[in-house]
């Protein structure tokens, strides 16, 4: 790796830190909603805050479309996105008295990702080619996992100090911005121009319908996941933890530690298991949400529990990002990316309230240890499903890529 691809790595890594700036204020559901808007149900509050689950796919699809017609360029958007996630901290520490601009500051985050995580990946995929691409993406990953670990513990204690400081954090993506001009080259993952009889055009190549696949793959992912999220300070709070809201963003701390760790071996476990780790992954969040309902006696218990559920991430998203790779080029890798990291990662985590929430309270009122078991028996189902989905695109497809 020359020194120029180091450079633009360690500017990718760090925007990879802030890939889910929500981690560290969504400890802050059960406060908010107990001492904040106590008139509030708790299925309205976790629904305005991931309200950056609706505009991060919008603005990863319009953001996609300007970058393929040439309006915008792949390194604008990953620094112009920074500087709007930077510019909600700010936004926070001046109003935050109001329900309504809590989902004002949900939807700048989920826009702000929009641009810069589609078109950091963008940029890292372009970049490299074969083992040395498996293994910035697995870097990613890891660094996705690390910076998640750090949001939710810092999170968390910002939290407990007050409730709003969460969002005021995301003043540090100003600096990581201010890098990023400097780190990220211009015409960095540039589309390929081709000159015609209407003059010189962006290349343009075919969309590979294969992609949806594994957009398919991340939404159920993130459907899943965010139900640990959403409720483990409800979760925490029900079982007796003193000091709910720290332990939450520990919890959390946990799940993108289990993320991380997986990200560690996911070279090796890309090529021993290839897309079966999206199976692995589904497994793990079935083992770790019965664990989180059979095991609520026990704080130790439950962190280990998340952190098989983050686990999951750590192996099912790089695999989906790496097999995409394999199937396109600059001129569709942004599109790609947005349906796969910010759209199936974005309708995945805005329905996982709405549906998952609601249909269990309607079930068994708010009882966290039900609903964390019954997205046990979903993840499992869901992993016997895409077990034999593998096993028959692998005897369709055998040959077609490396």
């Amino acid at each position: 790796m020359t020194k120029q691809q180091k450079i633009l790595v360690s500017s990718i890594l760090m925007i990879a830190m802030f890939q889910y700036p929500n981690i560290a204020t969504s400890p802050a559901v059960h406060k908010i909603q107990s001492e904040v808007f106590t008139n509030v149900s708790l299925s309205t509050i976790q629904t305005v805050m991931a309200v950056s689950s609706i505009t991060a796919p919008i603005s990863s699809l319009l953001t996609s479309f300007l970058i393929r017609r040439g309006y915008m360029t792949k390194r604008f958007a990953s620094i112009a996105g920074m500087a709007i996630l930077g510019l909600v901290g700010v936004l926070t520490v001046l109003y935050h008295s109001k329900l309504w601009f809590l989902g004002v500051l949900s939807g700048l985050m989920g826009w702000s990702g929009g641009m810069y995580v589609t078109s950091a990946l963008s940029i890292l995929i372009d970049s490299f080619e074969g083992d040395l691409r498996r293994r910035v993406t697995g870097l990613q990953a890891l660094f996705v996992g690390a910076g998640g670990v750090l949001l939710s513990i810092i999170g968390g204690i910002l939290i407990e100090i007050k409730w709003f400081y969460s969002y005021a954090f995301m003043m540090v993506a100003l600096l990581i911005a201010l890098y990023s001009i400097y780190a990220i080259p211009k015409g960095a993952g540039a589309v390929e121009k081709v000159e015609g009889d209407q003059g010189v055009t962006t290349k343009k190549s075919k969309f590979n319908v294969d992609i949806l696949y594994y957009v398919l793959c991340q939404f159920m992912m993130f459907f899943f996941y965010l139900v640990c999220n959403h409720n483990i300070s409800v979760h925490l709070a029900n079982a007796g933890v003193k000091n709910y809201s720290v332990a939450a963003g520990f919890a959390s701390g946990f799940a993108m530690a289990g993320s991380v760790v997986l990200s560690l071996f996911f070279k090796r476990l890309s090529k021993r298991f290839g897309d079966m780790l999206i199976v692995i992954g589904f497994l793990l969040q079935a083992v770790g949400y019965t664990m989180l309902n059979l095991c609520d006696f026990s704080l130790a218990l439950m962190m280990f529990s998340v952190f098989l559920v983050g686990a999951a991430q750590g192996s099912l998203s790089p695999q989906c990002t790496f097999s995409v790779s394999k199937r396109v080029d600059p001129s569709t890798s942004t599109i790609a990316m947005a349906l796969v990291s910010t759209v199936a990662a974005g309708s995945g985590g805005f329905l996982s309230p709405v549906v998952i929430t609601n249909v269990t309270t309607a079930l068994a009122g708010n009882d966290t240890n039900y609903r964390y078991q019954f997205t046990a028996f979903l993840a499992l189902a869901t992993a016997i499903i895409f077990f034999f989905l593998n096993k028959y695109r692998a005897k369709k497809q055998a040959g077609m890529y490396d």
